[in-house]
Parts: C-alpha cells; sequence; structure tokens
C-alpha cells in the first residue's frame, strides 16, 4: 500500500482514476498513462531500492517530477531523486556532505519544490543539529542563507517556518515569524505582517507566481472567549494586499496562476466546496462535499484538479481525482497500473498538474510486480497555453 510518511495524513486514500494505456473521456480528453517509478526498482546511487515513496510531489511544464522516497537495502535511508527525460538523478541524499556546511551531513528533507526552470529547492537537517534551505541548479547544490537574515524593517528575530513556493525566476515565497516574506536575487522583501494590535493574525502558506503576486492563509485568532479561530485568505498584488476569501471559514492552501486566479478549498463542519477566484468574482466549482486536506492543482489555462472523497474511521472509502476544465470526471478506481505485471491501482494520492495537460500522483497497487509507485497521466484533451520559445 502507498504510505503516507506524515503522521497527519497517513490515510488510505482510495481515488477514482481511469486505467489503462490510452481511454478516451468525455469532451474529447485521452490520458496515457506512465510510470515513473516503482517500489522495488533500483534507486539510482544508493546501491539499493526504492521502497516507500511520499505523497508530496512536483511536477514541472517539462515533464520532470521531484519526489522522496525512502530506500532499502543500500548505504542510505532516504533521499530526494528528480525524475527527467526518462531517467532518475539522486539530488540529495541521508549521510551525504551538505555543501556549504563545513562538512555536515544530510539528516531528513521535510520538504522540496521544483519549478519550471529545473531548480530544485529543499530544506533540509544536518548533522550539527541546524536546519537549512538548500539549491539544486544545473547540476549543483548550494546553501541559501535567507532564512537567517533579519527581517526587513523589523527587530524581530527572524525564526524561519517554511518555504511556501518558487517561481520559475527562482523568488521564494516564505514564512519567517509569522510573516510572508520574498527572498529575490539576494534581496528579501517583507510583504504582510500581523497587526502591532487587535487579534493575533498568524500569515502562512504563500503560492507565488511569475508576476510577483501571492496568496497566502491568514488565521486570526481573537482568543475571545475560547480562542476562536477564524481563517481567510489574501492576495498581494501591485503592492497592494487584500482579501479574496473572508474569514469565519475554514480555508486550505490556496493556489495562484500567473493570471493571477486562485483555486482554494472551503470547508465548513468537515463538508469542503472547492472555489476559484478569477478577476475580481470567485465562484464554486464542486459544491460541498468531503474531501481530503490537500490543496487544489490550478495551472495557467485555468484547469483545477483535485481530490474528493468521503472518510470513514479515518479512511477514504471512496473518492476520485477530478478536473474542472469542463468535465469532472478523470476516472475509475481499480484498474491496470503500466509496468506492475497486470498489478491493479488501489489506492491514490493528491495529483500534481503542469501547464501542458499532464498530470502526476502516487498510486498504491496490488497483485503486481509493484506495490506501490508514481505515475505520469498524459493527456490530449486538457486545455494548454502555447509553449515558450
Amino acid at each position: 500500500m502507498f504510505r503516507l510518511t506524515d503522521r497527519t495524513w497517513r490515510r488510505r486514500l482510495v481515488i477514482l482514476l481511469v486505467i489503462a494505456g490510452c481511454i478516451p473521456l468525455a469532451h474529447g480528453q485521452t490520458f496515457t498513462f506512465s510510470p515513473v517509478v516503482l517500489q522495488g526498482q533500483p534507486a539510482p546511487g544508493t546501491g539499493g531500492g526504492f521502497s516507500l515513496f511520499s505523497p508530496s510531489i512536483h511536477l514541472n511544464d517539462s515533464g520532470a517530477v521531484i519526489f522522496w522516497a525512502k530506500i532499502s537495502g543500500g548505504n542510505t535511508g532516504f533521499g530526494i531523486f528528480l525524475f527527467s527525460r526518462g531517467e532518475i538523478l539522486p539530488i540529495a541524499l541521508e549521510g551525504q556532505i551538505a555543501p556549504g556546511t563545513g562538512g555536515g551531513r544530510f539528516t531528513y528533507f521535510p520538504g522540496w519544490i521544483l519549478n519550471n526552470a529545473g531548480d530544485v529547492l529543499f530544506r533540509a537537517g544536518i548533522s550539527d543539529g541546524r536546519g537549512r534551505v538548500f539549491l539544486f541548479s544545473k547540476g549543483e547544490i548550494s546553501v541559501l542563507d535567507f532564512p537567517d537574515r533579519p527581517i526587513p524593517g523589523t527587530d524581530v528575530q527572524p525564526f524561519f517556518e517554511g518555504i511556501g513556493s518558487m517561481n520559475d525566476a527562482g523568488d521564494i515565497a516564505y514564512v519567517a515569524s509569522g510573516r510572508i516574506l520574498v527572498y529575490s536575487k539576494g534581496t528579501i522583501t517583507l510583504i504582510a505582517s500581523p497587526p502591532s494590535d487587535g487579534p493575533y493574525l498568524l500569515l502562512s502558506r504563500p503560492s507565488l507566481n511569475n508576476r510577483g503576486e501571492i496568496a497566502f492563509i491568514n488565521s486570526f485568532d481573537t482568543r475571545f472567549p475560547e480562542g476562536v479561530v477564524d481563517i481567510g485568505i489574501s492576495l498581494f498584488s501591485n503592492g497592494k494586499t487584500f482579501s479574496i476569501a473572508s474569514p469565519g471559514r475554514s480555508y486550505l492552501d490556496a493556489k495562484i496562476n500567473d493570471s493571477g486566479a486562485i483555486a482554494f478549498v472551503q470547508c465548513i463542519q468537515g463538508a469542503c466546496s472547492i472555489h476559484l477566484y478569477k478577476d475580481g468574482v470567485t465562484s464554486t466549482i464542486a459544491p460541498p462535499l468531503l474531501i481530503t486536506r490537500f490543496a487544489p492543482e490550478l495551472n495557467n489555462s485555468g484547469v483545477v484538479v483535485y481530490i474528493e472523497g468521503s472518510f470513514f474511521n479515518g479512511d477514504m472509502t471512496s473518492g476520485g481525482i477530478r478536473i474542472f476544465d469542463g468535465t469532472k470526471l478523470v476516472g475509475i478506481n481499480g484498474g491496470e497500473a503500466p509496468g506492475t505485471g497486470g498489478g491493479k491501482f488501489s489506492g491514490f494520492d493528491r495529483p500534481v498538474l503542469n501547464n501542458f495537460g499532464t498530470l502526476a500522483f502516487g498510486a498504491s497497487v496490488t497483485g503486481g510486480t509493484a506495490s506501490s509507485g508514481i505515475f505520469l497521466a498524459n493527456s490530449t484533451g486538457l486545455q494548454r497555453p502555447r509553449r515558450r520559445p
């Protein structure tokens, strides 16, 4: 079974998916499936084999996929890997010397991001007890110092809370000491701060596009009478910040595209709906339904991909991957998993989407030569922007 490494989300995801070599769907969509990596496959640079995959993967417009994997029978326990042009490259491995740390070694990896330039940004624990941020670019790993640098215009000590996103220019949106900041070409810019008075405000989960716009979550803790938390979504654009989803509901991660459209999840009493903000108007893509706590994916054509399903005792008992582009259904559960010798898909994880109609997703497999893997689904029917020259 495809297990989740984050204990918070360790649950079986059973998702509807069309499975076959090439299956036509409504409105002319056709998906062709292929494996990226499979459980039991040799893991390059480790002397062992892949045994477990994280549900957190990233896909770029070249079809490259970045993923974390556990290794068995090798000289390392886990690492970050890049699938590109049919090959798998180890980016950073447990025990590997971490450049720029004076001989420290990687001990764990809590996050990783891939952009369309092929750069990989990742966080790592180091054997000296510190956590650092690294950039893999053009075959080289370098350590970045921005998490330790002062927050502009404040006397607040920087407490790095995590990377939000990285755009194609290499600009990085991140959170430190409850503030949203951007690191770009050596310069740090403060985007949003909590107010000096009034309700406590926590800012988190920034999503940065190629125009420098940022969507992020803001949580207001009134502290009265029972510490009630109201959550909203804000947009930073053209030097100004404004609300696009008012506090009073529970919102999950928001994803912004290069036209400024934002896809997000709103949850009320356990029932969640999918929404799309565009040109000042918010529309509902999917009415309230029981879904996982994963944010939807949104590409530059406005195509939205998300997971829906029902839970029983903490497990998703039914559900599916849905696509909003005029048709919602991607497929059905239980079909053949390519590359596994006749194995069948039995559970799936959060899909990711690029700008040219390709999906990537993790899946568990039964009855085949591999028990899990990461797969690509290439579409000939989704809306696609023109490729850049």
